[in-house]
């Protein structure tokens, strides 16, 4: 007897389990309402615009970030660039000295470093400069040091205190010269044309003219005074046109006037 009303309440309870739930439209209606209702709760709204508000700052944030990030490549790309162009320099001139001299290159030099007026290319006058004697030498040695070694901030310091000592010196068109290179590694442009400016202006006869021409052309540019730099190429250009860096120049030139040096 116990067993047969065990089948019967399972078997009642199944069928009710498997019967359809129906669900009126009024309940449905009551259901959308409440939906309604809380949509349109104030609260709500504005907890949704407050979520919305972060999510444009978010964005906006982002494309922050990615637009330093690409700068930082830029940046960093543009720093090798200069490092890898002063390497380059820097071992052209030492491979220069390390070549061996004619004869009577020094008693010409020194004929020339001893005598009160030069005349330069254009046939006016300019006053000389003095021979290096061995302790000058030591200390434009010694700046030169560490602009091998890429202590860039000291070199730039000592070549400015050699040119605040010696300058009149023969090695000062040179110290002024590699001051500028410095502070285009520093990215200080400001202060790299002030020193190529001044070898340009101070010192004319020097044979590192041709170069401070065109670093200091390229430095304008990076300063943002292209139309000045354009102008300091077209110089460099048309003064010096058998000088190893006019390539360089009429290059740096193309690109200012297409607009595409950075």
């Amino acid at each position: 007897m116990k067993r047969l009303l065990f089948l019967f309440v399972a078997f009642t309870t199944g069928t009710a389990l498997a019967a359809p739930v129906v669900v009126s439209e009024y309940d449905l209606e009551k259901r959308v309402s409440r939906l309604e209702r809380m949509m349109e709760n104030p609260v709500l709204l504005q907890l949704s615009d407050r979520l919305a508000e972060q999510q444009r700052e978010i964005q906006a944030l982002q494309d922050r970030v990615d637009r330093l990030e690409y700068r930082l490549r830029q940046q960093k790309a543009d720093e090798k660039r200069q490092l890898d162009a002063l390497k380059a320099r820097i071992d052209e001139l030492e491979a220069q000295l390390q070549r061996p001299a004619p004869a009577d290159s020094a008693a010409v030099e020194q004929a020339s470093a001893e005598a009160p007026v030069e005349r330069n290319e254009a046939g006016g006058s300019e006053k000389g400069l003095k021979p290096a004697d061995t302790a000058t030498q030591s200390e434009y040695s010694a700046a030169f040091t560490l602009l091998q070694k890429a202590h860039y901030a000291k070199a730039a310091k000592a070549f400015e205190a050699f040119l605040k000592k010696h300058p009149d010196s023969v090695l000062a068109p040179n110290a002024a010269y590699w001051a500028g290179e410095a502070y285009m590694v520093l990215l200080d442009y400001k202060s790299a044309w002030n020193r190529f400016e001044q070898v340009i202006k101070q010192y004319p006869d020097s044979s590192k003219v041709p170069a401070a021409l065109y670093r200091g052309a390229a430095a304008l540019a990076k300063l943002g005074r292209k139309q000045e730099a354009i102008k300091l190429l077209q110089r460099e250009i048309k003064a010096y046109p058998d000088d190893t860096v006019t390539p360089k120049a009429r290059a740096l030139l193309k690109q200012l006037q297409a607009g595409k040096a950075k």
